[in-house]
């Protein structure tokens, strides 16, 4: 028997619920975040019953008229979404192929998001990063991190919330199709 998840919008006013699901006889729908303007941005997962295999999430935002639209990935491979803010931006992050991860701002395409790659603190370290929010103004928020040298011991990590204001780079676009 197949239980997959659904997704669900809360109404204040009327007090009720409306479940968004994506068309499909086995899909798990998620979803991530919303917009005041009711656009939803989610996840769907098909589902094979016969062999209990997950195939790869499929993101999209699905807009109040009920309609969705899926978005791709930017250089191949797949991206997660980490939030969505109220013009429907979206900020996104991939595993590349040597295994560090990258991100991506979505705004009808793709930008790709270039942080610093060293910080005054980190004295030269190379410092990683976990992008968990955006703001409306397109500020990225979460934690930024690199391994105190020389070390005592094998695990010394340094970690500092951060927030990243964009700029705009004469770079060309990443397209999506």
């Amino acid at each position: 028997m197949f239980f997959g998840t659904r997704c669900f919008i809360w109404d204040r006013v009327t007090q009720s619920y409306e479940i968004v699901d994506f068309p499909g006889a086995y899909v798990s729908t998620a979803c991530w975040g919303i917009t005041p303007d009711d656009i939803v941005l989610g996840a769907f997962f098909d589902y094979d019953p016969d062999n209990s295999i997950v195939d790869r999430a499929v993101w999209f935002l699905r807009f109040p008229d009920g309609h969705f639209e899926s978005f791709g990935d930017p250089v191949g491979g797949s991206v997660e979404p980490i939030d969505i803010n109220k013009f429907a931006q979206v900020i996104t992050d991939r595993v590349a192929p040597d295994g560090s991860i990258e991100y991506f701002f979505w705004d009808e395409v793709f930008y790709r998001v270039v942080l610093p790659a060293t910080l005054p603190e980190s004295n030269g370290q190379p410092v990683f990063y976990e992008v968990r929010g955006m703001n409306d103004d397109a500020d990225l928020t979460g934690r930024a991190y690199w391994y105190e040298q020389p070390c005592p011991t094998t695990y010394c990590p340094k970690v500092k919330g951060f927030v990243a204001a964009p700029i705009v780079a004469k770079q060309p676009r990443v397209a999506t199709k």
